[in-house]
């Protein structure tokens, strides 16, 4: 039934193709070749990404069993592309009391290291906190993998890993991403990571932001339309010729 069909459809389309003047077959060819090229030039950046909508307070003390603080969500992998995972959270908040605070990158079960944190000695009347930030390159093995990012007390009581409303001020959802997009300069060899927060690392090295997002993927589109142009001037000529040569049949 389906060869059936198919043979039906193919000739349908001769039908319809015969008929229809020369310029407006070609055309069509021409529209229905760059779509294709374009379509198949574009890239999926983005696999995973998650908010968190409240501040969550770090209890644990031990870096086995952390506190969890957002997690990407399952994604599947092909065991060879490398992906780039990135956090923030606007406040790393230790309070008054001297602690030592730590942030992890975790893969399932499997703890990919520190990526932020910092210690504060503690002293009356003075709060601490710290902006949090990282990006780190890995290439995941084959099947699906959980990305999530934890944290822990070294020393200390309690301290609050911000996201939204904290002691009523509004502050920028916490965030965790996966991606396979570039970022702004040559990226290091896997598993090369850059964090913020940490003592010693005032700044660090970040995602492109959103509008340099944009661009780039506009300059995706804008390069394989290009080829795809490009193409169709040299398929363009030998489709007509060939239509010529099936309609003189």
């Amino acid at each position: 039934m389906n060869t059936l069909f198919r043979v039906v459809l193919r000739g349908a389309v001769y039908e319809l193709l015969r008929k229809l003047p020369l310029k407006v077959t070609v055309t069509l060819g021409i529209v229905a070749l760059a779509l294709l090229i374009s379509v198949s030039g574009a890239r999926a950046a983005e696999l995973g990404y998650a908010e968190l909508s409240a501040s969550v307070t770090v209890t644990s003390a031990t870096q086995a069993s952390p506190t969890d603080l957002i997690s990407a969500g399952a994604i599947s992998f092909d065991g060879t592309t490398r992906v780039l995972v990135e956090g923030y959270a606007a406040q790393i908040d230790a309070g008054a009391a001297a602690k030592e605070t730590q942030v992890d990158l975790w893969d399932g079960a499997t703890n990919l290291g520190a990526v932020g944190g910092f210690g504060f000695a503690g002293s009356s009347g003075v709060y601490a906190s710290m902006p949090f930030r990282f990006a780190k390159y890995v290439t995941p093995s084959a099947g699906s993998h959980t990305f999530k990012i934890a944290g822990w007390r070294v020393t200390g009581a309690n301290w609050s890993f911000v996201s939204g409303t904290y002691y009523g001020t509004a502050y920028a959802p916490a965030f965790i991403r996966v991606s396979r997009e570039p970022v702004d300069g040559a990226p290091g060899a896997a598993g090369d990571s850059t964090s913020c927060g940490s003592v010693g690392q005032p700044t660090c090295a970040v995602a492109l932001g959103a509008g340099d997002r944009d661009r780039l993927d506009l300059a995706w589109w804008g390069i394989w339309g290009v080829v795809g142009l490009a193409l169709v001037g040299l398929v363009a000529p030998g489709f007509s010729s060939l239509l010529r040569v099936t309609r003189g049949m």
